[in-house]
C-alpha cells in the first residue's frame, strides 16, 4: 500500500513542474536614431555607427535566437526626408544582415541579465533626402529615426 501511495505522488509533482510557467524574453533595443551632418559618400554607401542590440529573458528561461524580423532595409526618417540604413554583422561591413538571419543561434537560459550583439550600419542614398553628383551623395543635414524590428525566439 505504502508503494503505490508514494507513486502517486511523485506523479503528481511531476505533471506540476511541467505546467510552470517558463517566462519571458524581452528585447531592450530602441528606435535607431541618427544625426547626419552634410553626409557625403561614394555610391557604394556611407559607413554608420554601430548599435548594441539588447535583450533579457527571465532567470531559467530558455532561448534559441535573435533574428531580424523586418526588411533587411531600414527606412530613416526626417519629415519627408530619408535614408536607406542596412546592417552588417561586421565592422568592415562585407557580411550584411538579411531578413530573417539569425544574429545569436544556439540554446541558452535567461539570467535575467542581458544578451548583447553589436552591429553595424552602412547608409545609402535616397531621394530627395540626397542628392546624386558624380558618384557623390550629398545629404540633408537633420536628425533622421527608424525602427527595424529583431525577434527572439523562448
Amino acid at each position: 500500500m505504502r508503494i503505490k501511495t508514494l507513486c502517486a505522488v511523485i506523479l503528481i509533482l511531476f505533471v506540476y513542474a511541467l505546467n510552470v510557467d517558463a517566462g519571458t524574453c524581452t528585447i531592450n533595443t530602441p528606435a535607431f536614431t541618427d544625426t547626419i551632418s552634410s553626409i557625403i559618400s561614394v555610391t557604394a554607401g556611407y559607413n554608420g555607427g554601430s548599435y548594441t542590440l539588447s535583450f533579457t529573458c527571465d532567470e531559467g528561461t530558455p532561448y534559441t535566437s535573435l533574428v531580424l524580423a523586418s526588411s533587411e532595409r531600414t527606412a530613416l526618417k526626417n519629415g519627408s526626408l530619408q535614408i536607406n540604413l542596412y546592417f552588417y554583422r561586421d565592422a568592415a561591413r562585407t557580411d550584411q544582415i538579411k531578413l530573417g538571419s539569425m544574429l545569436i543561434s544556439g540554446a541558452g537560459i535567461g539570467t535575467g541579465s542581458p544578451v548583447e550583439k553589436t552591429i553595424y550600419s552602412k547608409y545609402f542614398g535616397a531621394t530627395p533626402a540626397c542628392v546624386s553628383s558624380d558618384g557623390f551623395y550629398t545629404c540633408t543635414e537633420g536628425v533622421y529615426t527608424g525602427t527595424a524590428t529583431f525577434r527572439v525566439t523562448y
